[in-house]
């Protein structure tokens, strides 16, 4: 099911609170409740397959970064690849996974990656994905 035309996906991220940091939960609920509109407007544009993986994950940390600090009298953006990583796998489950550190570290100690780079989950599992 892909929750495009309402709150119901950002409200289940939000109280995801073991999969994203709890602060980024109640950026997301003020946001949702004063300007809804432009909220979605940021998930819709990640959720759009129609575009570059990357291109996407970049235009949502600008955008929400930009959404934020233009509404919101807060340093935390809720912009992270944690947060965009719930919003891509519970509406496509069979290509996105919620990150977690655990895993993130085991596949990249796998596949010989440093994890002390930072390479950015969602390349790590975009390249799981493509093979």
């Amino acid at each position: 099911m892909i929750y495009k035309k309402d709150l119901e996906l950002v409200n289940a991220v939000r109280k995801s609170n073991n999969l994203i940091y709890p602060s980024d939960g109640a950026t997301l609920k003020t946001l949702s409740e004063k300007v809804p509109n432009e909220l979605l407007q940021i998930v819709n544009n990640l959720l759009d397959e129609n575009k570059d993986i990357i291109k996407r994950l970049a235009d949502f940390k600008t955008e929400m970064k930009t959404l934020v600090q233009k509404n919101l009298n807060s340093i935390n953006y809720a912009e992270d690849e944690r947060t965009a990583s719930n919003y891509l796998t519970y509406t496509y489950p069979e290509k996105y996974t919620f990150y977690t550190n655990e895993i993130y570290n085991k596949y990249c100690n796998y596949i010989g990656v440093n994890t002390k780079k930072q390479v950015k989950y969602i390349l790590i599992i975009v390249s799981f994905y493509m093979n």
